[in-house]
Order: C-alpha cells, then sequence, then structure tokens
C-alpha cells in the first residue's frame, strides 16, 4: 500500500512539473511580456508611429505606451524612429527605424525573438558606481534631442549616459543643450526622476 501511495506522488511530481516546463506554459509566460514605448521620433505630418493588435484600428504610439506581445508596430516614415523597453528587462532596448524604402511593419513577437540593445542604470544606495559618477542616464525621450558638449554631438537615446557638466538645473528640472521643443527623463546617481523640457 505505501508502495502504491509513493509510485501515485511520484508520477503526480513528475506531471507537475512537465506543467510548469512545458513550452506551452513558457510560450504563456512569453505572452504576459509588454513593450514599453521609451523613446519616439514621429513626424505627424506624414504619419504617425502606430500600432494595432489584429484587424483593430491604428493606435498612434505615445512614450510611456504599453505595446502589447500580440501586437504589430507601423513605421511609415523613413526618418521616424520608436524604441522599446520589455516589461520584464528595463536593460534591453529594441529600436524599429524608418526606410527609405517604405512602410516598415513589425510583429512584437518577433521583435522579441531578436537580439537586443542591452542599456545600464545606476543602482539606488549610498555606494556610487564610478561609471555614474557626474552623470545622468536618459530613461525616456520624446522627438530629436540633440545632446552637445564643447566636443561632440549625439542623437539622445534610451539609456545614454550624459555628462551632468553639460546639463544645466534651473526650475526644479534639468535642462542642457537639447534642440527642439521636447522632453526627456533623465536619471540621476540616485534615482531621482527629472522631466526635461525645453
Amino acid at each position: 500500500m505505501k508502495l502504491k501511495m509513493s509510485a501515485i506522488l511520484l508520477v503526480t511530481f513528475l506531471i507537475t512539473l512537465a506543467m510548469l516546463f512545458s513550452p506551452t506554459n513558457q510560450a504563456g509566460a512569453v505572452n504576459l511580456v509588454t513593450l514599453n514605448v521609451v523613446g519616439l521620433y514621429s513626424e505627424t505630418a506624414a504619419g504617425s508611429v502606430s500600432y494595432r493588435v489584429g484587424t483593430g484600428d491604428w493606435t498612434v504610439v505615445k512614450v510611456g505606451d504599453k505595446i502589447p506581445n500580440n501586437a504589430e508596430i507601423l513605421v511609415p516614415v523613413d526618418r521616424d524612429w520608436v524604441e522599446l523597453s520589455p516589461s520584464n528587462n528595463s536593460n534591453a532596448v529594441y529600436e524599429i527605424i524608418g526606410s527609405e524604402k517604405g512602410k516598415v511593419l513589425k510583429k512584437v513577437a518577433n521583435l522579441l525573438k531578436q537580439k537586443s540593445r542591452i542599456v545600464s542604470f545606476p543602482k539606488g544606495g549610498d555606494k556610487i558606481d564610478p561609471k555614474f559618477a557626474n552623470k545622468v542616464v536618459v530613461k525616456e525621450y520624446l522627438g530629436r534631442q540633440v545632446y552637445q558638449t564643447k566636443t561632440d554631438r549625439e542623437d539622445i537615446k534610451y539609456g545614454a549616459i550624459l555628462e551632468a557638466a553639460g546639463i544645466q538645473r534651473k526650475k526644479g528640472g534639468i535642462y542642457g543643450q537639447i534642440n527642439e521643443t521636447r522632453k526627456v527623463i533623465l536619471e540621476t546617481l540616485y534615482g531621482m526622476d527629472y522631466l526635461v523640457s525645453v
């Protein structure tokens, strides 16, 4: 009787393990991942970066949107781009760039299978990582932003590490030499968020 009971418990345990590690269950977990819109440059006059689920209506993308795993994303203008970070890993970022050849259409599920760019952010706490000393990190941006120092110019992208010396505090925010009337959220060493609007 004890042997029969042990066999039943063993079989039940093995079935439970099989269910936990089955491809179906893992696929279900992947489907829970959404993409957060963390960077956007979009020409609204010529068409906007948009997404839709199935055959539904297209929704214009905004910074901060959460795009579901079963959606597709449209970049209709060659100069436009969108940066997306998966909800389960803020250190990963995917970029979809417009093309001169025509509209770019990407399924989120396929995008998540591609290799992402990896970025890093300062960790909270008393100990300062030397990598982030006197620097700020871009967490979100809207519009094409150009960060300019005395010797260099660069497009601001998600996860960009910028010299704090090139940025000035003003009216409770951080302002730097950033072109266009757009906005950027920067993270300081201590994890504080600042909205930049120039």
